[in-house]
């Protein structure tokens, strides 16, 4: 083979060889364009979600109730249930430490308000993660603590209307409460619970020492000191939970809670998705 005809030869490989890289670039630039359109469109797509999710916390703050074709929503009262903080103590060298008392309310509250079968694991598994992480600070709802301890999602549903945790200075509102949670906290059986859930609803029973010698009559020789001071008696509202549906749907869970009077504040708020057109 002589050298002309060796030089001519070679110029198909490279001919080949520049198609090659050209359709490369063209591929990688079309893919990059691609991906820019792409990245553009999730920009505004997140853009979007951002605002929504905005307005829906703004309103929930506010307690403007949310109503339309597709969405609605529903106002929970959290400040009647029972406030996990108050699983633990910390004493005045910072050591935290479990109180047995408020462990045995939490697996009744679990047997008797979340429906769950053999609660103490579930109990223990809660109480243990609280004292270690006490004391609360705001910022963290029940469904981190759900997230945190791995619950399965049908269990921490039913958590939802029966427990709520925040900073230990959110005592359970009793004028607030359920008739389960009374029967939970103080020991009482069905028919007491619910009649002193109506006294403490009409105001019939309106303070600690009146609530103090109704309990005597259900147990003579026990002394509900301690635990009535987690607890209050009052018309207010200090933390509540704004749920939104699309639908029928369930797309987020706003926890609200008021930090000084009249200064309301999203704890925690959880979006699955935002309705956007």
């Amino acid at each position: 083979m002589n050298r002309s005809w060796r030089q001519k030869a070679f110029l198909l490989p490279l001919a080949l060889l520049s198609l090659m890289l050209t359709s490369i670039i063209a591929i990688n630039g079309y893919i990059f364009i691609q991906n820019h359109i792409t990245s553009q469109s999730e920009v505004k797509t997140i853009a979007k979600f951002m605002k929504q999710r905005r307005i829906f916390e703004n309103a929930a703050i506010i307690g403007l109730p949310n109503n339309s074709e597709t969405v609605s929503s529903e106002i929970q009262n959290l400040s009647g249930m029972y406030n996990l903080a108050l699983l633990s103590h910390v004493d005045v060298e910072g050591r935290t430490s479990l109180i047995d008392e408020h462990l045995t309310i939490l697996k009744d509250l679990l047997l008797n308000c979340a429906r769950i079968e053999s609660p103490g694991v579930l109990a223990d598994a809660i109480a243990n993660y609280v004292v270690r992480n006490s004391p609360v600070q705001l910022g963290f709802g029940i469904l981190d603590l759900v997230n945190e301890l791995d619950i399965p999602l049908d269990i921490g549903v039913k958590l939802l209307p029966c427990l709520r945790i925040a900073p230990r200075s959110y005592k359970v509102n009793l004028s607030l409460t359920s008739a389960t949670t009374l029967g939970s906290y103080f020991d009482l059986n069905t028919s007491t619970s619910l009649k002193l859930r109506n006294l403490l609803k009409n105001y019939s029973i309106p303070n600690h020492s009146a609530l103090a010698s109704y309990l005597s009559s259900s147990h003579k020789d026990r002394n509900f000191s301690t635990l009535l001071m987690d607890t209050k008696i009052t018309n207010e509202v200090d933390h509540k939970a704004m749920l939104l549906f699309e639908k029928g749907d369930t797309f987020a869970y706003i926890d609200i809670i008021k930090e000084v009077p009249n200064n309301w504040r999203i704890n925690r708020s959880f979006f699955l998705w935002t309705p956007i057109e």
